[in-house]
């Protein structure tokens, strides 16, 4: 097929996409999202009269058990252990599903279990975080028009942002914290203010590892605030990291590494491995999906070879600050902000090797940005278009084991986080980049 008749028509479709996401809406769009959890939760609650509603939910691509709320059980029943005198990391016969499942996170959780909390408040907690994490969506996309918040519908009723509100995975309780992080950030012209808002971030990290990511949103201080920024919340957590690595590599070995509704640079790896071991016989659909691999891989490769090249022109050139935002401008921080926050989280994951489909719901900070930017028809348009299509096509194909076009879209999608981080660096940030690039190079030349 002609390359410039497929290029005609992304582009055609990306101009209707600009033109309907800036379409001026008579209410809310939120209105429209706040409908369709409704009658997502309505046909479950319809399904459990014909049949157990777990079943009806599988149809909808959400491996789903018989108890709800399972990861939040394991968690609240090492309180429970914890106060017979069991090392739950070790052993936890309290878990309501497997006795042989220990607690898969830091012993620094058992710190609650003073509060008597105990598997009959199960229910109840992971109910209030639920609706916890739809309220925190909604103040943070703030106003729609209907066809942004179609988009937010199909994110929010995919099965891998429901697997997270199935299981009552803890990320729903990350999720929370950061997002508090990014309201009392943005809300803050102090540096006080905002130093709280990363100690949460920090805190955060000391639960669960990855969210140390999310410090990228520091970038939005100074230079100077920066770098003092980066030592003050990065120290304690290697202090943390060196003082339980016994305790981290314990956790490390109960997680299971799977290429089952999963993301990271080692999935795909994984999946051509079971894929493609003996190429005879081979299916015609793996076939599709070998020859689709290639493609993209030929494609990539073209466009890494181009960014390489406008890489090495902006190296040569004096440095220009070029940026089509203001990050000073309170009405547009924000989105900037929380892009940055999603981004890295993101960025810091799929690096990690391998992440369950359920924190993609970290993605969910980067859409305002995204949606900003194919709405400003910038140099960004176009790709974050194809981001946009690509959060929701990983999200539904996740439930779909051993899918190498899940993870084709996943390393598109880890490209395009990278240079869009990159196009949003700080004005110092690029600043510093180019001078040093620019010496590396010509001092190599007159060697």
């Amino acid at each position: 097929m002609n390359p410039s008749f497929l290029q005609k028509i992304a582009q055609s479709s990306h101009k209707r996409l600009t033109y309907l996401l800036n379409e001026k809406s008579k209410f809310d769009g939120r209105l429209l999202i706040i409908v369709a959890l409704l009658g997502y939760f309505g046909l479950l609650f319809i399904s459990n009269i014909f049949t157990d509603y777990t079943i009806f939910w599988q149809k909808l691509g959400v491996p789903a058990f018989p108890r709800p709320f399972v990861d939040l059980g394991n968690v609240i029943s090492g309180f429970e252990c914890t106060r017979l005198g069991y090392d739950v990391l070790l052993e936890n016969p309290c878990d309501p599903i497997s006795s042989a499942t220990p607690v898969m996170y830091p012993r620094i959780w058992m710190a609650l279990t003073p509060l008597g909390i105990n598997q009959s408040h199960t229910i109840i907690f992971g109910i209030i975080l639920t609706a916890l994490f739809y309220l925190s969506i909604l103040i943070l996309v703030e106003k729609l028009n209907y066809y942004e918040a179609l988009f937010y519908s199909l994110i929010l009723c995919s099965p891998a942002i429901m697997l997270l509100i199935e299981r009552g995975n803890v990320d729903i309780i990350i999720f929370l914290l950061l997002f508090i992080s990014w309201i009392i950030g943005c809300k803050s012209k102090r540096l006080i203010g905002r130093y709280l808002a990363y100690s949460i971030i920090s805190f955060a990290s000391f639960l669960k590892l990855f969210p140390i990511f999310g410090l990228a949103i520091l970038l939005k201080e100074k230079r100077k605030t920066f770098i003092i920024s980066i030592a003050i919340f990065l120290t304690p957590f290697l202090i943390y990291c060196l003082s339980y690595s016994g305790e981290l590599r314990t956790i490390n070995k109960t997680v299971p590494v799977t290429n089952y509704y999963s993301y990271g640079y080692k999935i795909i790896f994984m999946n051509l491995q079971e894929s493609y071991s003996s190429l005879f016989p081979i299916g015609k659909a793996t076939l599709i999906e070998l020859i689709f691999f290639i493609t993209l891989f030929l494609i990539g490769s073209k466009l890494v070879i181009n960014s390489l090249h406008e890489f090495n022109i902006w190296r040569i050139k004096p440095f220009q600050p070029k940026t089509f935002i203001d990050p000073n401008n309170p009405n547009i921080s924000y989105k900037l902000d929380s892009f940055r926050l999603g981004c890295g989280l993101y960025i810091g994951t799929f690096l990690l090797g391998a992440a369950h489909d359920y924190k993609l719901v970290f993605l969910l900070f980067t859409i305002p940005q995204i949606l900003d930017c194919i709405k400003s028809n910038s140099q960004l348009s176009l790709s974050s278009s194809f981001a946009l299509l690509g959060i929701i096509f990983t999200l539904y194909l996740s439930q779909f084991y051993h899918l190498i076009f899940d993870e084709v879209i996943n390393w598109f999608l880890f490209g395009y986080f990278i240079w869009t981080f990159l196009f949003f660096l700080p004005i110092w940030t690029k600043f510093e980049i180019h001078n040093i690039l620019s010496k590396r190079f010509s001092s190599e030349i007159e060697i």
